[in-house]
């Protein structure tokens, strides 16, 4: 990765975003590849679940013919209308192009084993503004461990306040007062980062594909530490690591359920349904053994006897 003069782009970066208009929504741009079924599951509950449905990018690639068919098979629903999709050619260039496009002051990133688990208004998406506070919708005080550190305990960051805002019940820290997830500013999952600060670090990065872009930015992080970190009190989403697509060398637990045999029940008819029992949610990723559905009816629906649980 080229070196950045960070304090200088940033700062520059960081005044002119403070003058953008308060209230709008991210921009947001998800990434996929040979997950058409996982990203269907995403999809339906994003739309399910997020108030107003932004529109969101979709920046995907594939491997083989039958992995394309599925995912145009998934753009052609038409409940899934506020998909853009980019067949991706080139990781980094398509993605800059995506950002230099967009007027939005935030840009939330999110990866295709993310799923929308409560809701989540449109207050908490536009009001707070980035270059003050971080907004993350992975976190909650349910989340006490790191699954990525072998499960390692992870508390709620010192000082941590408990806050009602716009009939929101949040949580507010600083985010160098937290430790693991609780510490990672920059993360891919469902974080709120100031587009035109992020801007030129990833124009100086040399990343290829999500998991080095997430580490060119966590060289980074200390820019965006000092700031407050803002999260719902229970989590909006979860990540589900079912299995791994990626294309460079990083290691990544999972339960290696293999993509092929997901795409050959989707070709077969069957979708994803996530039931899962969120009293166990305690950590950003969350392992899950998926089961099966036709797909007449919808999928990534809730077992909401579940959230109940979850929520006593």
């Amino acid at each position: 990765m080229k070196r950045l003069d960070v304090s200088a782009a940033s700062l520059a970066a960081r005044a002119r975003s403070l003058c953008h208009t308060a209230g709008e929504l991210p921009e947001v741009i998800v990434f996929s590849r040979d997950r058409a079924p996982q990203l269907e599951m995403l999809l339906d509950s994003y739309a399910r679940q997020v108030e107003d449905t932004p529109e969101a990018t979709v920046l995907y690639s594939t491997s083989s013919r039958a992995h394309r068919a599925a995912y145009d098979a998934v753009f052609a629903n038409s409940a899934y209308g506020f998909a853009r999709p980019i067949a991706e050619e080139s990781f980094r260039a398509d993605l800059l192009r995506v950002l230099h496009a967009s007027r939005r002051r935030a840009v939330m990133f999110l990866v295709d084993d993310l799923v929308f688990i409560r809701p989540v208004s449109r207050f908490l998406l536009s009001n707070f503004h980035p270059a003050l506070t971080l907004v993350s919708l992975r976190l909650g005080r349910c989340i006490r461990r790191d699954f990525t550190a072998n499960g390692a305990s992870c508390d709620l960051p010192r000082g941590h306040m408990r806050l009602s805002r716009g009939g929101e019940r949040l949580l507010r820290w600083r985010w160098r007062s937290g430790s693991l997830s609780w510490g990672l500013p920059t993360s891919l999952d469902a974080t709120l980062l100031p587009r035109m600060e992020i801007l030129p670090i990833i124009e100086a990065g040399t990343f290829r594909a999500p998991n080095s872009l997430e580490l060119d930015l966590g060289h980074y992080r200390a820019l965006f530490k000092t700031r407050y970190g803002l999260c719902p009190e229970e989590p909006s989403v979860v990540n589900l690591p079912l299995n791994s697509v990626k294309s460079e060398d990083y290691y990544f637990p999972c339960l290696d359920i293999s993509p092929e045999d997901l795409l050959q029940s989707f070709n077969a008819g069957q979708r994803l349904r996530l039931e899962v029992d969120l009293a166990e949610h305690d950590s950003v990723h969350m392992p899950w053994v998926p089961s099966l559905k036709p797909a007449a009816h919808p999928v990534g629906s809730v077992d909401h006897r579940a959230v109940a649980s979850a929520m006593r």
